[in-house]
């Protein structure tokens, strides 16, 4: 069962689902919007485990345009599943000459992955609205891939099921292939650029009815809960350029602001613990110059 529908929808059909579909059915998450329950992160994997017990639950993730793939395009997805049997029929359902999906165990930092990119895709839309051209984007791109690298490393926690180095992930097609995919071409980064010709002066719901033919997407959305989240935190200075988008879409910062964001340190991770240093010397003398 493949689950895309609008995270605002997905409750009104989780009974049904619960009800209908058998033990033995995976379900396959495309839903890219972020859940925040007391002060954590909740991947919709995760959530989608717990809604429909006993089912397998894997994400699919990557740049995948549909009207490229039904015109024929190549199309790479990245899929997340830690059971290998469910991991074997996936593939072989999903896999064609023309769609290739590279396996990956981490369910939860794959799903995450593509919730995050669309937390970028505004302030690639800022910048296009500016009249900024490829420099800009790409500065903004490779920004926003250290933070969601960073955030999924101080967020996700480190039992999770399937767990793999994040600094490779990142490198997959649901990490910088969807992020410079959705900067360049996704609906979030339209809809940001119309929102600095409108001066600012519609709401973010006004330009998604104007402009989005009825469709709802999750990229303003993610931003007030990564917002929320990091500011609950104490950790919005960790994170320049997703304090810096909500600060332009929701604040009244303007949207040249977003190059600001460009200039600051990089994305740091959580305050480690003290590591203790020994060197072995003791009982022994030892010359220091």
């Amino acid at each position: 069962c493949i689950v895309a529908l609008p995270s605002e929808f997905l409750a009104g059909a989780l009974e049904t689902l619960a009800k209908c579909l058998p033990p033995t059915c995976i379900i396959v998450s495309l839903i890219k919007s972020l859940r925040v329950e007391d002060g954590r992160i909740v991947p919709y994997t995760r959530f989608l485990s717990g809604a429909l017990p006993g089912r397998k639950v894997a994400a699919l993730m990557g740049p995948n345009l549909y009207k490229d793939m039904a015109r024929g395009d190549f199309t790479e997805a990245t899929l997340g599943v830690a059971d290998p049997d469910a991991a074997e029929v996936l593939e072989m359902l999903l896999e064609t000459p023309r769609f290739h999906v590279t396996r990956v165990s981490d369910v939860e930092a794959v799903d995450m992955c593509g919730c995050m990119k669309n937390t970028v895709t505004l302030a690639c839309g800022f910048a296009e609205g500016c009249g900024w051209g490829g420099n800009t984007k790409a500065a903004i791109i490779r920004h926003g891939l250290l933070e969601i690298a960073a955030f999924l490393a101080e967020f996700l926690p480190d039992e999770r099921p399937g767990r793999v180095d994040l600094r490779s992930l990142i490198l997959e097609a649901c990490g910088v292939g969807d992020l410079v995919l959705s900067c360049t071409y996704g609906r979030g980064r339209a809809l940001a650029s119309d929102f600095v010709a409108s001066g600012g002066k519609k709401t973010w719901a006004q330009l998604e009815d104007e402009t989005m033919g009825g469709m709802r997407i999750p990229d303003w959305h993610n931003v007030q809960e990564v917002r929320a989240l990091l500011a609950s935190r104490g950790r919005l200075d960790a994170y320049p350029l997703l304090a810096k988008t909500y600060d332009i879409a929701f604040a009244g910062a303007p949207p040249a602001s977003v190059a600001d964001a460009l200039r600051g340190k990089k994305a740091a991770a959580a305050p480690a613990a003290p590591v203790e240093f020994r060197l072995g010397l003791e009982g022994r003398t030892a010359l220091v110059t």
